[in-house]
């Protein structure tokens, strides 16, 4: 379980609709008990049940149900935590399309106002209301298989806010250049770079221990790169998807 201020995400693992209908209800009856003990209620309207995994085993429980005390929950393809959208087969692109539209909106906003604004308050607002939103996260649900036309949407967005700020015809590498913008690519890059560096160092949060265990899996020989970890090779799409396979991998690119 993962907690953060009144928010609450619940995860177990199963095979079959049966060993998953045993440890949710378990593990709700340890969290109602909770509840009770403390005088408080769950609220069932606000409790959403999504099943995420590949396309094959989330045919095995499409008939999966759950009730607490006699209300059925309901079950989302995908919800909003912290942020950021996840969906049923982790691909990413519901958030990646809620972005865009919110990345609209500030473009629209942005080319009402732009007549009235000198250059260092069109820098502030990008750097302000527009980069945060393209950061975000970004080291989880950044360069992921089958996405590379949807970055190519969220790079021209930054293309546009550079040229808008930026008059002058020149191209987008070189606006982005002039401004001293690294394209999203990089800066997607260098986010994962330095989360591997951080977990390296051991100053990673204490629910990464799947990240924390791969980096512990080091080969053990005496050489130059010798404490760095084994990456698994992953045979399938949703394998491909976990971040840490993309985080070190980007970093064994720095290393000579």
């Amino acid at each position: 379980m993962i907690l953060y201020a009144d928010d609450a995400v619940l995860f177990c693992d199963a095979s079959t609709c049966q060993e998953l209908q045993i440890a949710l209800e378990r593990e709700f009856t340890k969290i109602r008990n909770w509840y009770t003990d403390n005088r408080l209620t769950i609220n069932v309207k606000k409790t959403k049940l999504m099943l995420a995994g590949s396309k094959r085993m989330l045919s095995l429980f499409e008939d999966f149900a759950l009730q607490s005390n006699g209300t059925q929950i309901d079950r989302m393809q995908s919800f909003k935590y912290l942020g950021v959208t996840k969906d049923a087969k982790w691909s990413w692109k519901p958030h990646i399309s809620n972005l865009l539209k919110k990345l609209g909106h500030r473009l629209s906003l942005f080319n009402r106002i732009f007549h009235m604004l000198d250059n260092r308050t069109c820098i502030t607002f990008y750097n302000g209301l527009v980069l945060p939103h393209l950061d975000y996260a970004d080291t989880v649900w950044g360069d992921q298989p089958g996405l590379k036309s949807e970055m190519e949407k969220l790079q021209s967005f930054q293309n546009k806010f550079a040229k808008k700020i930026k008059l002058g015809k020149m191209s987008s590498s070189e606006t982005l250049k002039c401004l001293n913008w690294l394209p999203l690519a990089g800066r997607r890059f260098s986010h994962r770079c330095t989360a591997v560096e951080n977990a390296i160092k051991g100053d990673i949060p204490q629910h990464f221990e799947s990240f924390k265990s791969t980096l512990r899996s080091s080969h053990g020989y005496n050489t130059r790169h010798g404490y760095l970890p084994r990456l698994p090779k992953p045979k399938t799409e949703c394998g491909k998807r976990v971040s840490y396979c993309l985080h070190i991998l980007s970093f064994d690119i720095l290393m000579p």
